[in-house]
């Protein structure tokens, strides 16, 4: 009877894996986030990471999330829209509202870039992204693609 009660554990296990598994058909992913290319000298983020989940043809929706970042050089910071190439093929709209403190923007397919002027301190950003699939939508899985750069300029100059 000892032996029996691990069997049935065991057991028990690795029917729930292979449920799960055998469920999992999923077409596509799509994962975002904010990454940090300048070495946090100047600043530093919390990555956020959105994930749109499964996606068809036409749908449109929204999601939100948040995050911190970290400024330790008075200056003025540049947000950038990456990968415009792939978003505009797979989405007829993709638009990402951040808001940074009290500064709050859009960055669109066809307006990629916002500038804002940062004194040290810790902030609250929240990005909120609002999006339409193309109709000529291909099947596509994509997972942590960069979507919002951010770049100090004095960092770069």
């Amino acid at each position: 009877m000892n032996k029996l009660i691990p069997a049935l554990v065991a057991l028990s296990v690795a029917l729930a894996v292979s449920v799960v598994l055998a469920i999992d058909h999923t077409l596509t992913y799509v994962s975002f986030s904010i990454v940090n290319p300048s070495g946090g000298e100047y600043f530093s983020i919390q990555p956020i990471y959105l994930n749109l989940g499964n996606l068809t043809v036409g749908e449109s929706g929204s999601t939100s999330a948040s995050g911190l970042m970290k400024v330790n050089v008075e200056g003025t910071y540049e947000f950038s829209l990456a990968h415009e190439d792939l978003l505009s093929h797979e989405f007829s709209v993709f638009n990402v509202t951040v808001t940074v403190g009290s500064h709050s923007f859009t960055l669109s397919l066809n307006n990629d870039d916002y500038k804002v002027y940062l004194t040290p301190g810790t902030y609250n950003v929240n990005i909120k992204v609002t999006y339409v699939v193309n109709p000529t939508a291909e099947n596509t899985t994509v997972v942590n693609l960069p979507v919002i750069e951010v770049n100090s300029e004095e960092s770069s100059s």
